[in-house]
């Protein structure tokens, strides 16, 4: 998949999760079937603020240039979605979540393939369309 597709993928999931976990925190937590205290509600708020970080960042660099900029967002990005996926797969398997978490730890897992599968690549995949 091109890097340039990718990035406007991630900044539209991104985006839906960012807000929704900035006002509505409680919802995704009844929804994954977890229990949350206010401080887990407002840790899920900066989680959000977070999603809205990537969500701006991944927007703003569909149309970044290869170079070393667009090679770190890149590699950025697929560490953290690496990470993030091995952490929210302990969380389905510890049994803390229900069954619609799965959905979550499917998300990290593409987005995590789509941006190592770019980093292999290198930049040259920015010559394709879209």
């Amino acid at each position: 998949m091109p890097s340039r597709l990718l990035f406007r993928i991630h900044a539209v999931v991104a985006l839906v999760y960012g807000v929704w976990l900035v006002l509505h925190p409680s919802s995704l937590h009844t929804l994954y079937g977890a229990d949350a205290s206010d401080t887990v509600l407002d840790i899920t708020r900066q989680l959000g603020a977070t999603f809205l970080t990537f969500a701006t960042t991944c927007w703003l660099a569909r149309d970044a240039r290869p170079g070393p900029a667009l090679s770190a967002i890149l590699k950025g990005m697929t560490v953290g979605l690496v990470v993030g996926f091995f952490c929210s797969l302990n969380v389905q398997l510890a049994g803390r979540v229900g069954p619609l978490h799965w959905s979550a730890v499917a998300t990290w897992l593409l987005l995590a393939l789509g941006y190592a599968s770019s980093v292999l690549r290198g930049d040259d995949d920015r010559s394709q369309p879209l």
